[in-house]
């Protein structure tokens, strides 16, 4: 297998001694690593990178190389091919853009998922692949992950690229391991874009180390600090190193292993050095803590100061987005609600008709602050902006499903409402609609779990069962359901907490419901909760429908540092549970955007380009998850049906805009409140 070394500093440092003069210094690991090597280092941000094929022990370009980079950050690899052949193109690391990754490890039989692998790359990071090895695939497949949080020159958080890594990770295994007679995949790697270096340990072994016992250069270096030669004690490094071997005969600088599946990863600080990631970094820093004093225990470290949150991209793109609207609101005359019929409905009654709805998003009918439009042949609820309306919750029939809409469509006309919308919008209801005078387009999709084909096993639910493994038994997440008589209050607490820390903090109205603690009206609470933690870290709420044979799922809502795969154990039970009782379906809830069914014909291609520009582009998913939103469901292989919004008198890009700046994609909508409110 082949060795690597990773480095991230404060202060512009070099490498020579850990790779040509140590006694482990990767020069020395050569003799045994021959087929190529490479080093990549940064100077003003971007990469700089020297390979080759030839072995780093009698090279003088090696060594060259070495002795003249000095850099913030560092990553270099000496290679023992398994995939491929010898040669620059297939020696690490790899490049693109500002990123660069080294990996130590293979996939077995490569050859025979290569296909398959090179399939879940992006298109347009396809082309780029130079190589023949398994680990380039690896590196793009990453970069398409980490597409999904903006655009690869961009900066990126610790959390995103994390994520990105990881779920790389788990794509890479549900595709190759799982075969019988076959070892898994080995997939310890190192990525860096010069500000934020991560290690991943994903088989082979890693090991770090955060500072020397004695500085060989402690005489000479302008830098030198008591930081630099003891651990820390005040949570923040100043170095870190990264290697596949960390044994050292001298002594000089302390190592300890990464545990399996464990990471390592420092991001800058402007004053005080590489910052301690909250959930993980804080651990990795008491493991150092506990090797050095040889005792289990850990001692309490200060809190690392808070930081306001930066300025979300999205804040900026909501504001420019809503400006058409705010001035169309300015310049064109406003419609006038109240000339629109509020027929009272007997008390209880809406709440009848919506609990015998064929559908789980009807309960968004009962959400505060909508208007109510019922005649004989059933009821619609819908918001009220200054001069378009937006049904919700779906269409109540009870008798004549076409009267019902005409009389809606033409109550609004006369109160001169200029666009009638109506969302969501099933498949078998897109005829009534247009009989009704509505036009209608698929708008996403709505993700349905059929309870009697779930199950953890297979291929298709390889990446849910790693989560859910994950969750279960290394932190300990069960769940229970919740009586908001009784523990609302924490509930609301871990709600409020969750919008408080989402980077755009207003909720999608009429899109997203809110969990009604105050009228439940047979919603369901399910909490997922943790051994070491009094309150739940994660919930949901369900919704009745289906005319009792199914639920909806509708809030999701998790504390920002809940354990990973808190939420699949949660979802994964609550299905579990919920079959248990009789359920036939469980609706996980709609994708905005999302294309995961055939589309009807008689869709405008233009608007079906721009629901795709927004779900797959940069500015779309800035403002609102659809991609990740629909690649997060896609783990419970879920049966999926196209969903619709309907538009009178027509359905073109204003109607689009206007719809989802009701929804409030473009931040709080400008509703109008009933006359009760």
């Amino acid at each position: 297998m082949c060795r690597m070394f990773g480095f991230r500093s404060v202060i512009q440092s070099h490498v020579h001694r850990s790779l040509v003069q140590a006694d482990n210094a990767l020069a020395v690991q050569s003799q045994n690593h021959r087929d190529g090597w490479g080093v990549a280092y940064y100077v003003d941000g971007a990469p700089h990178l020297t390979k080759s094929a030839t072995g780093a022990l009698d090279s003088t370009l090696f060594r060259r190389v070495s002795g003249l980079v000095s850099s913030e950050t560092v990553v270099a690899h000496i290679r023992q091919a398994t995939q491929g052949n010898l040669s620059v193109l297939n020696s690490h690391p790899f490049q693109y853009g500002r990123w660069v990754m080294a990996h130590n490890g293979d996939i077995p039989d490569f050859e025979e998922v290569r296909a398959e692998l090179e399939a879940a790359i992006a298109p347009r990071l396809r082309r780029f692949i130079l190589g023949d090895t398994d680990s380039e695939r690896v590196f793009f497949l990453f970069l398409t992950e980490l597409c999904q949080f903006g655009p690869l020159a961009g900066n990126f958080t610790v959390e995103e690229v994390m994520t990105a890594l990881e779920t790389a990770v788990a794509r890479i295994r549900a595709i190759c391991d799982g075969r019988p007679d076959e070892k898994p995949s080995l997939l310890s790697l190192i990525v860096t874009n010069g500000a934020v270096l991560l290690a991943l340990h994903g088989g082979k072994e890693l090991y770090y180390s955060t500072y020397k016992t004695r500085c060989a250069d402690r005489d000479s270096c302008p830098s030198l600090k008591p930081e630099c030669e003891h651990a820390t004690q005040s949570g923040f490094v100043n170095h870190l190193i990264v290697s596949s071997n960390g044994r050292s005969r001298t002594g000089v600088r302390s190592w300890w292993g990464l545990g399996r599946r464990s990471r390592a990863y420092p991001r800058p600080r402007r004053t005080q050095g590489l910052d301690r990631y909250d959930g993980n970094w804080v651990q990795l820093q008491q493991e150092i803590a506990s090797a050095e004093s040889g005792v289990a225990t850990s001692p309490t470290l200060p809190p690392s100061p808070r930081l306001p949150p930066p300025r979300h991209p999205g804040a900026v793109l909501r504001w420019l987005g809503n400006v058409p609207g705010r001035l169309g609101d300015a310049a064109l005359p406003s419609a006038d609600p109240a000339r629109v019929p509020e027929l009272p409905l007997a008390p209880g009654a809406l709440e009848a008709i919506v609990r015998r709805s064929p559908r789980g998003n009807g309960y968004l009918s009962l959400e505060p602050g909508l208007r109510t439009f019922a005649t004989d042949d059933g009821a619609l609820t819908w918001a009220a902006a200054p001069r378009h309306a937006l049904a919700v919750g779906g269409v109540h029939v009870i008798g004549d499903g076409q009267r019902l809409l005409t009389a809606f469509r033409e109550a609004l006309a006369v109160a001169r409402f200029s666009k009638v919308m109506l969302f969501p919008v099933a498949t078998g209801e897109r005829r009534l609609l247009r009989s009704a005078g509505f036009r209608s387009l698929a708008v996403g999709a709505e993700a349905f779990v059929d309870t009697a084909d779930f199950t953890l096993a297979g291929r298709k639910h390889a990446d849910l069962r790693q989560m859910v493994n994950r969750g279960v038994k290394r932190y300990g997440v069960r769940v229970e359901e919740v009586s908001v008589a009784h523990r609302g209050a924490s509930l609301d607490h871990l709600y409020h907490h969750w919008l408080d820390a989402r980077p755009l903090a207003d909720p999608m109205a009429l899109l997203i419901g809110t969990p009604c603690f105050e009228r439940p009206l047979g919603r369901r609470y399910f909490a997922a909760r943790v051994p070491d933690r009094p309150n739940p870290v994660a919930f949901v709420t369900v919704t009745p429908g289906w005319q009792g044979a199914g639920w909806g799922v509708d809030v999701m809502a998790r504390e920002p540092d809940a354990p990973a795969g808190a939420m699949d154990v949660l979802l994964t039970e609550v299905i579990t549970r919920l079959a248990d009782e009789g359920a036939d379906v469980v609706s996980l809830g709609a994708c905005p955007m999302a294309e995961r069914t055939p589309l009807p014909r008689q869709d405008s291609r233009f608007l079906r380009w721009v629901f795709r520009w927004l779900y797959r582009g940069w500015i779309g998913n800035r403002l609102f998850p659809f991609h990740s939103l629909a690649h997060y469901k896609d783990k419970f292989a879920p049966r999926w049906e196209a969903v619709h919004l309907a538009s009178w008198p027509r359905l073109n890009v204003w109607s689009l805009y206007a719809g989802c700046r009701m929804w409030g994609l473009f931040g709080s909508p400008p509703l109008l409140p009933p006359p009760d409110a």
